[in-house]
């Protein structure tokens, strides 16, 4: 990061973290690509779509509830990521919350309140978007979890 100049910056903790949750991210969803019938693609492709097209129309829309559940889990593991934005970031104003809470921790004393209330702020959007999409999380994982 330091040869493309993206120390103390937040594009170097995205490309980072982009870099180490792909192949996560491709783990998840190539099982479930491979439950979709390859024949939904060849009719859209007779009908008269291209191959993007019938990606797009056909193939996304069915991947949805997969595709939720792992944008749900990449962000739960980004969001909460302490070990990167820790080695990639020194300057203050780009230090994530869980380098903010680690940093309440002295070596005499630690800030428990402050600390509990950065933690609340911080768990409250992984809530707030498992709570808005749990529909299509409980539906993606029990799709990945059954074999056809």
């Amino acid at each position: 990061m330091r040869s493309f100049g993206q120390l103390n910056s937040l594009s170097g903790v995205i490309i980072a973290e982009t870099g180490f949750l792909l192949p996560y991210a491709i783990l998840i969803l190539a099982p479930y690509f491979d439950t979709i019938p390859a024949e939904l693609e060849e009719a859209a492709r007779i009908d008269g779509c291209t191959r993007l097209g019938a990606f797009v129309h056909i193939v996304l829309p069915l991947a949805t509830p997969a595709m939720a559940a792992c944008g749900v889990i990449m962000f739960i593991i980004s969001w909460h990521e302490l070990l990167i934005p820790l080695i990639l970031n020194a300057r203050p104003d780009f230090m994530t919350l869980p380098v903010v809470i680690a940093s309440l921790v002295g070596d005499v004393f630690v800030f428990f309140n402050l600390m509990m209330a950065i933690c609340l702020l911080a768990l409250a959007p992984t809530v707030i978007l498992v709570a808005l999409l749990q529909k299509y999380i409980v539906e993606g994982l029990a799709a990945g979890a059954v074999k056809g």
